[in-house]
């Protein structure tokens, strides 16, 4: 029996669908694009996860789609997950970004704590980002955005989930 469950699990194994494993780019932080995206293809990996802290950014005059998507053909990568952190504004973002011991570049230019925010300029500026990482996702063909819920906070989800369904 046990010699049966061996046999079979090893059949999975070599069946296992490898083209929907990802890596995230959060490992080559320290590089830029140009150079990481040649080591995920010399590891092997053909779809990968773009993480904002340097491989995307939100904001157009830091990171230009095309050029990236470009970058990413070039070196055989399918950008297949973007992780913008969009939703959350700068509160969200640093939030995901302490447990890496990190901080937020260019914080002046997120909104306070996105969806959560009761400023309604704030809320536009949000959203307006939000679409523009849609907008990247299309472009690229990306399964998936990260998001993250403006202030994390269980009395604000009535608030925040009306800005995703939009």
């Amino acid at each position: 029996m046990v010699a049966n469950k061996a046999a079979r699990l090893k059949d999975l194994i070599k069946k296992r669908d490898k083209s929907r494993i990802t890596v995230c780019s959060i490992a080559l932080n320290h590089l830029p694009a140009e150079k990481a995206f040649p080591i995920i293809t010399a590891a092997g990996y053909k779809k990968f996860d773009a993480h904002e802290k340097v491989h995307l950014q939100i904001f157009p005059d830091l990171c230009d789609p095309e050029t990236l998507k470009s970058l990413a053909d070039a070196n055989g990568l399918h950008i297949a997950n973007l992780g913008t952190y969009v939703g959350g504004g700068l509160l969200g973002r640093s939030v995901a970004y302490a447990d890496h011991g990190w901080v937020v570049k260019n914080p002046e230019r997120f909104t306070s704590c996105g969806f959560s925010s009761e400023n309604p300029d704030e809320l536009k500026t949000e959203f307006k980002q939000f679409q523009h990482a849609i907008d990247m996702a299309v472009l690229f063909g990306s399964y998936s955005i990260r998001v993250v819920p403006g202030n994390d906070q269980p009395e604000t989800i009535d608030k925040i989930v009306p800005w995703f369904k939009r």
